[in-house]
C-alpha cells in the first residue's frame, strides 16, 4: 500500500503549480473557485515580527492561481474533480501503516489550506504562534482528532480538556494553549517557552489586525504574489540581535566580514509571481560590507532588436572599471597571488598595449549570447567608443592580426583575425616538411565578424549570420521580449539564462491531466475527463519559457528560477518526454496485443506436436492394448522438438497429452483418450481463454 501513497505524494508534488492562460469563447464560463482555504496571518503581522513561513497543504497546491493556468484550475471541471479525489484520500490512508496514518489524515483528509507560523516578540523571549484551516465539522470531530494524535504519541497529551473551543495541550516547552474557531474553520496555537494560557492567546488574537504597511507584504509581493506557495521570511534587522549571543566567539569574526549585521531581510519562496511560477532566495542588504562589495550591482538596458524570438539567450553583466578595482582589491587581498597577478598585468600592458581596466571601460555592463532565427551571434553593449576604437586599433598592430571591413546588404561589417595558436610558439625541432598537426594549429585563425547596431557591438563567428539578423522580417526588441514574453526582470541580473520550449504549455498541461486520472484510478474515483477543457479551448500559449537568474541591485542580491508550473517543466516540456509519454501509451496497448498474436502463433505449433503424439498413443494402443509405459514415453517424446515456448508431455499408463506454456504458468491444454473396442477417442479440455482454446475443447481447471 506505500506504493500507492509514494504515487499520491509524488502526483500531487507533480501537479504542484499548474499555471494557465486567457479563456477564449470555447468556454464561455471563466468564473473560478478554489479548493483550498487563502491564509489570515499573513495580513495581520504586525511591523516588530521575527518571522513568519507559509507551508502549501497538498490541496492548497492543487488550487487556482493568478497565473497563466488560471482557468484550468480553477474551471469548474477540474475543481469538482480534485473534489472526488480529496474526498477519497481516507481510502488511501486506510491503507497504510497505523503508525503514520494520523500524520497523513492530519496533513492530506483534514488540513485545506497552508499552514502559518509567525515569531512575534515575548515579554522575554520570543513567541509563536501557528494557524491552519482544517476540515471539522464540530468541536466533537476536533476531539476525535486530538485523541487520535495523542493515542498515537504525537502529541503528549492534555492538560486542560477543551471547553468552547479552547484547551490546553502538553508539551516539552510547556502548556500549549489552542483555540477552534468554527466559523473560519481555523486551529490556531501560542507556543511560548514555558507554557502559555488560553488567556494569553486569545490576547495575541486580538492583537493582530490587518497591516498593510508590514515589510513582510512588501518582500512578499517580490517573490510570492499568489500568497499560497511556500515562503519563509526572517526580519533580519531585528532577529540578529536576539541570536548573535548564541553563535560561537569564534564566528565572530567572519560574521563581521560578511556583514551580516547589515543585512535587512532573508526570504526563500516557491510560489508564483507576475504569471510564472519561481523559486527565489532574496538576501536584502545594503552595498556596503564584504558581501556586497565584490557583486557588482547592475542597471541592465536591452535597447535591441533580435530576428524574432529569441530560442535562448545568456545575460553576463560585465563589471565596470571602478567595479572591478573593488574585485581586484579583493584578490590582491592574497599575498600569495599578489605578485604572480601583478606580474600578469605588466605583461598584459607590454604586449597588447593597453590595460586590463581598459576592457572594462569600454564595453559592458551587457554581454548577451543569442540564438534566434538567425543563428547564433552575441550582443556587447559599447560604454566608450573612443575607448574602444583604441583597443581596437592596439590589436591590430600585434604580429598576424588583419583587420577589414565590407559593406553587404546595406550594413557594414567588420573582420578581424587573429593568428593560429601556435604562431606564438618556437617550435625546437626543425622539420623540413610541415607536419599535418602543424597545419591545422598553424593556420587556424580565429575570425570574428561584428556590426555597430546603436550602443551594441554584435558579434559572430560568420558574416552571413549578421547578414540574416539585418534582413530579418521580423524584429523582436530584447527588452520586451524578457519582461513581456519570459515575464523575467533581468534589469539588475548579474547573470541570467533565459529560453523557451514549443508547446510546452499543452505538454505541461495533459501531464497533469495524466496524472490526476491516475490518481482516481488508483483512488477509485469516477471523474468526467470530458468536463476538462483542452488546451486550445484554454488558449495556451504556444511556447513555454524557463529561466534562471542571479540578481544584484542597489537593494539586495538573489537567485532566482522561473517556470511554466514547476520544476519538472524541464522535464515535461521537453519533446523527448511527450514521445515517452505517447511511447508508453501506445507500449499499453501495442505490447500485449503483439504478445497475444506471438501466443496464437504458438498454438499452432502446440497442436501439431499433439497431434503427432496422439497419433503414436493411439497406434500403440491398438498394438500392445495399453497405454505407453515410461520408457515407450520418453521415445515417443524424442520424434517431438523441444521448444521453449511450450512442453507436450504424454502421462505414462494413462496416454493423456497435456500441452503447458512457459509464459503462461497454469495454463494448459489436455487431451485426454476414451478406448473404445479398439480405437481411441479424443476428449479435449482446457483453461485458456475461450477464443484460443482448439474448437471443441471444454473449459476446465488443472
Amino acid at each position: 500500500m506505500n506504493k500507492y501513497m509514494a504515487a499520491v505524494a509524488v502526483s500531487c508534488c507533480f501537479v504542484a503549480g499548474f499555471s494557465s492562460a486567457k479563456t477564449t469563447n470555447l468556454v464561455p464560463d471563466t468564473s473560478v473557485s478554489s479548493i483550498s482555504q487563502k491564509p489570515w496571518l499573513r495580513e495581520s503581522l504586525p511591523d516588530n515580527a521575527l518571522m513568519y513561513a507559509r507551508i502549501p497543504s497538498i490541496w492548497s497546491a492543487l488550487s487556482y492561481k493568478e497565473d497563466s493556468f488560471k482557468y484550468a484550475f480553477g474551471n469548474a471541471g477540474f475543481t469538482q474533480s480534485i473534489e472526488k479525489l480529496q474526498n477519497a484520500s481516507p481510502l488511501l490512508i486506510d491503507s497504510v501503516d497505523k503508525k503514520i496514518q494520523p500524520w497523513l489524515d492530519l496533513f492530506i483528509a483534514q488540513i485545506n489550506g497552508p499552514i502559518e507560523l509567525a515569531v512575534l516578540p515575548g515579554a522575554a523571549l520570543p513567541e509563536l504562534i501557528l494557524s491552519a484551516s482544517i476540515k471539522l465539522e464540530t468541536e466533537a470531530d476536533l476531539q476525535t482528532l486530538l485523541a487520535t494524535l495523542k493515542k498515537q504519541r504525537i502529541i503528549m497529551g492534555e492538560a486542560a480538556p477543551m471547553t468552547e473551543g479552547a484547551g490546553l495541550l502538553q508539551a516539552s516547552v510547556g502548556n500549549v494553549p489552542y483555540r477552534w474557531d468554527q466559523e473560519n474553520n481555523r486551529l490556531s496555537l501560542l507556543v511560548r517557552l514555558g507554557g502559555g494560557t488560553i488567556a494569553d492567546l486569545d490576547s495575541k488574537l486580538a492583537g493582530l489586525t490587518p497591516n498593510e504597511n508590514s515589510p513582510m507584504l512588501a518582500n512578499e509581493q517580490q517573490l510570492d504574489s499568489s500568497q499560497q506557495g511556500l515562503y519563509v521570511w526572517l526580519n533580519n534587522t531585528l532577529a540578529f540581535p536576539l541570536y548573535e549571543p548564541m553563535l560561537r566567539s569564534q564566528n565572530q569574526p567572519a560574521l563581521q566580514m560578511l556583514s551580516i549585521d547589515e543585512i535587512k531581510s532573508i526570504a526563500l519562496s516557491a510560489g508564483v509571481r507576475d504569471q510564472k511560477g519561481r523559486v527565489k532566495l532574496q538576501i536584502e542588504a545594503p552595498t556596503t560590507g564584504m558581501l556586497r562589495s565584490v557583486i557588482p550591482t547592475n542597471a541592465n538596458t536591452f535597447n535591441v532588436n533580435t530576428a524574432g524570438e529569441p530560442n535562448v539567450s545568456v545575460l553576463l553583466a560585465i563589471p565596470s572599471k571602478e567595479q572591478f578595482a573593488v574585485i581586484e582589491q579583493s584578490l590582491n587581498a592574497n599575498s600569495r597571488k599578489k605578485d604572480e597577478y601583478q606580474s600578469f598585468k605588466s605583461e598584459f600592458k607590454q604586449t597588447l598595449g593597453f590595460e586590463i581596466e581598459d576592457i572594462f571601460s569600454s564595453i559592458g555592463a551587457e554581454f548577451i549570447a543569442i540564438s534566434d532565427n538567425a543563428g547564433e551571434y552575441g550582443l556587447i553593449k559599447i560604454r566608450d567608443g573612443q575607448q574602444f576604437n583604441s583597443i581596437m586599433q592596439a590589436l591590430k598592430k600585434q604580429p598576424g592580426v588583419s583587420a577589414k571591413s565590407q559593406i553587404v546588404a546595406g550594413i557594414e561589417i567588420n573582420h578581424l583575425v587573429v593568428p593560429g595558436l601556435t604562431s606564438f610558439i618556437k617550435t625546437s625541432k626543425a622539420a623540413d616538411k610541415e607536419q599535418l598537426i602543424d597545419k591545422i594549429f598553424n593556420h587556424s585563425n580565429t575570425h570574428l565578424y561584428w556590426q555597430l547596431d546603436g550602443e551594441f557591438l554584435v558579434l559572430a563567428s560568420l558574416p552571413q549570420i549578421l547578414i540574416d539578423r539585418a534582413l530579418a522580417s521580423e524584429k523582436v526588441n530584447l527588452g520586451q521580449w524578457y519582461k513581456e514574453t519570459q515575464r523575467q526582470d533581468v534589469s539588475g541580473s548579474t547573470f541570467a539564462l533565459s529560453g523557451s520550449v514549443d508547446q510546452a504549455p499543452r505538454r505541461i498541461y495533459y501531464s497533469y491531466l495524466e496524472a490526476m486520472q491516475f490518481l482516481a484510478d488508483v483512488m477509485q474515483v469516477e471523474i468526467d475527463p470530458f468536463s476538462l477543457p483542452s488546451a486550445k479551448q484554454l488558449s495556451l500559449a504556444q511556447k513555454g519559457s524557463l529561466g534562471l537568474q542571479i540578481d544584484s541591485t542597489q537593494e539586495a542580491v538573489s537567485l532566482e528560477m522561473s517556470f511554466e508550473s514547476t520544476p519538472a517543466d524541464v522535464l515535461l516540456a521537453a519533446p523527448v518526454m511527450g514521445a515517452f509519454s505517447t511511447a508508453g501509451i501506445l507500449s499499453a496497448v501495442a505490447i500485449p496485443a503483439y504478445q497475444d498474436y506471438i501466443f496464437r502463433a504458438s498454438l499452432a505449433s502446440t497442436q501439431q506436436v499433439a497431434s503427432v503424439l496422439k497419433g503414436q498413443v493411439a497406434l500403440h494402443y491398438q498394438q500392445a492394448g495399453k497405454f505407453p509405459d515410461k520408457a515407450k514415453r520418453d521415445e515417443m517424446l524424442l520424434m517431438v522438438t523441444p521448444s521453449a515456448e511450450f512442453r507436450v508431455d504424454v502421462v505414462v499408463d494413462a496416454g493423456e497429452v497435456i500441452t503447458t506454456f512457459s509464459k503462461r504458468r497454469g495454463q494448459f491444454i489436455k487431451w485426454t483418450p476414451v478406448a473404445n473396442e479398439q480405437q481411441l477417442e479424443w476428449q479435449c479440455t482446457s483453461n485458456l481463454e475461450g477464443a484460443l482454446r482448439p474448437q471443441g475443447c471444454a473449459a476446465a481447471s488443472l
